[in-house]
């Protein structure tokens, strides 16, 4: 596991089917702080993170972020709970659920697009808003553990189809009926419901996390780091040259 936080300058992120838990912080994000970098975020669950001053989930600070079929939950932070930005951002088909204590989301940047994002109190131009409950944290199949959309949810079925992966971070086939109306469409967030998902959730204890295979890569005075299916119970440092 990594052991030190994601305060990155300069470099490139890619986050891709993975897992973000029990990270803590005081001045930065709990999760990930980007700072002058570059990071994507893609079909990976942000949750259980907490920041005294800034965010629990995710900051996005003097850079650009990209989040794309994301869950964001259970994090808790000073300013936001899952997502700060005060640079540029685009989130799509991502859900932004906490509700331990302040909003979800904080801009004092550039949003060049929010597209079918549901954040429950509304910030950050969603489309959709409220409370969405969402099964534990947990193994739902796949090498990550993962946030359900329980059976009847209103995030199943209304994800933007320009933007949703072919896959969701357990590895399922996207878009699936999720509803059963006969009608596939995307689901909003990291988790894909699809015919073959159970009825009902049961929870288990939050255990046996795997070690992340991180590569780094110089180019051009950059550190590119890419993490493939992964759950990572530490924060992440990267800084580039």
């Amino acid at each position: 596991m990594l052991s030190q936080r994601n305060h990155k300058l300069g470099g490139t992120l890619i986050i891709l089917d993975s897992t973000l838990t029990g990270n803590s912080s005081f001045f930065f994000a709990g999760g990930i702080y980007n700072n002058r970098g570059t990071a994507t975020i893609i079909n990976s669950t942000i949750s259980n993170n907490f920041s005294h001053l800034t965010t629990g989930g995710l900051a996005n600070d003097y850079g650009m972020m990209t989040i794309v079929n994301s869950t964001l939950d259970d994090n808790v932070g000073g300013i936001a709970s899952d997502l700060y930005n005060g640079a540029t951002l685009y989130f799509s088909n991502t859900i932004l659920a906490s509700s331990r204590n302040v909003g979800n989301c904080l801009n004092s940047g550039s949003i060049v697009a929010s597209i079918d994002n549901w954040v429950r109190n509304g910030s950050c131009g969603a489309a959709f808003s409220g409370d969405l409950p969402l099964g534990p944290l947990q193994n739902n199949g796949g090498p990550t553990w993962t946030h359900a959309l329980l059976p009847g949810s209103p995030a199943i079925d209304i994800g933007d189809p320009d933007t949703c992966p072919i896959t969701d971070q357990r590895g399922e086939h996207r878009p699936a009926d999720g509803d059963g109306d006969g009608h596939a469409i995307c689901d909003i967030g990291a988790f894909e419901r699809t015919e073959h998902d159970p009825t009902s959730v049961s929870l288990t204890s939050l255990g046996g996390l795997t070690r992340p295979a991180i590569n780094l890569t110089w180019l051009g005075g950059f550190i590119l780091l890419v993490l493939l299916g992964v759950t990572a119970a530490r924060r992440w440092q990267l800084r580039g040259r």
